[in-house]
């Protein structure tokens, strides 16, 4: 815990008399006052920009502060990062920050800020003055409301968080304004409708949460467009149609979660992504046949269970030799369990539910 006291008792005695003196009488020192708790020095005892005026970062994250974030931080106008993460504050976001022109950094995630209502994102129209800010975290909070259009005039930003919060309505479109953005994290919110097609403005992207929301409509085939996409994470929603084909020009593409939603069609356009180490299709209502697993020589994970999938499993599965986890489950794959003997890193392998036969297994 900080400690971030302006006063400090003393505890030296005063001495009456020669210091040699057998008889010197000690005088108590003034009594002390009262302790408060650190969340109310923060409050009270700083007027930040008249004590602290030099001040360039504030960073007090994984504490226990409580209270409202203080408002005076505004006055600190050299300020260049704010980082109050994983504390108890709670309250509206002081709108005042509009004035810290050198804010590069504003990370206020989970705490208990706002109260589910529609005015709590207020204080992102407010930012837009902000023109170096390049950080935007605000997940793990109470806000409710829409995500406000405004946030596509924060051309800086670099990577932006808001999951984990009440957020509601549509992925704003004006997102696709933040061309240098390389991480947009909106999982768990309360989103519905499609994502934008444009999404694939979105060049610089890396890193995509979509996941845990109620998203509709079929997955933008404009995602083909992000050849720095490394993990997109859209499982858990209620998307809709089929794998578009543009998919296959992600080459950079790591990690894909595709799980527990409705599509459906063949998965042939992801069997050509040969950066993938990670394949997760489980729970939706594609069909058909795998193709050859000859251009997924990296490959981890590989999770295809409860669809309808049928005919023979591709012997080529055998040649993933970096393969861990294979989930086959409740699918009407049939013949013949290929070779799998080469597959020493396999952990866990589960192909219940089909209608294989086991010749070939070891």
């Amino acid at each position: 815990m900080p400690c971030l006291c302006l006063w400090a008792a003393r505890l030296d005695s005063q001495v009456i008399g020669r210091a040699d003196s057998a008889w010197s009488i000690a005088i108590p020192p003034p009594p002390q006052p009262p302790v408060e708790p650190p969340q109310q020095i923060l409050q009270h005892y700083f007027n930040f920009g008249l004590d602290l005026p030099n001040l360039k970062i504030f960073y007090i994250g994984y504490n226990f502060f409580t209270g409202q974030i203080p408002d005076s931080l505004s006055n600190a106008s050299a300020l260049e990062g704010i980082d109050v993460i994983q504390n108890n504050f709670t309250g509206k976001v002081p709108l005042s920050f509009r004035s810290l022109l050198k804010l590069k950094v504003l990370s206020i995630g989970y705490n208990v800020l706002g109260n589910n209502e529609l005015d709590d994102l207020k204080f992102v129209s407010s930012l837009i003055n902000c023109s170096n800010l390049n950080f935007l975290s605000f997940a793990g909070n109470q806000f409710g409301g829409v995500l406000p259009s405004s946030i596509g005039n924060l051309s800086a930003l670099n990577r932006l968080y808001f999951q984990e919060n009440r957020i509601v309505g549509s992925i704003s479109k004006e997102i696709i304004d933040l061309k240098n953005l390389t991480l947009l994290s909106a999982l768990g919110n309360i989103f519905v409708d499609g994502i934008p097609d444009s999404i694939g403005m979105l060049s610089e992207l890396v890193t995509a949460y979509f996941h845990d929301n109620q998203l509709t409509g079929e997955i933008p085939s404009s995602f083909g467009n992000m050849s720095q996409l490394e993990s997109l994470f859209m499982f858990n929603n209620h998307f809709t149609g089929t794998i578009p084909a543009s998919l296959a020009s992600c080459k950079q593409l790591l990690f894909l979660y595709v799980d527990k939603n409705k599509l459906r069609g063949n998965i042939h356009p992801l069997m050509e992504i040969t950066s993938l180490l990670t394949f997760d299709v489980a729970s939706n209502s594609f069909t058909g046949f795998l193709p050859s697993f000859e251009n997924l020589s990296r490959l981890i994970d590989f999770r295809v269970s409860h669809n309808k999938f049928s005919g023979d499993i591709p012997r080529s599965i055998g040649k993933c030799l970096a393969l861990e986890n294979i989930w086959m489950q409740n699918n009407s794959f049939q013949g013949l369990i290929p070779y799998l003997k080469d597959l020493t890193a396999l952990k866990q392998f589960d192909l219940s539910s089909n209608k294989v036969l086991p010749l070939y297994l070891l």
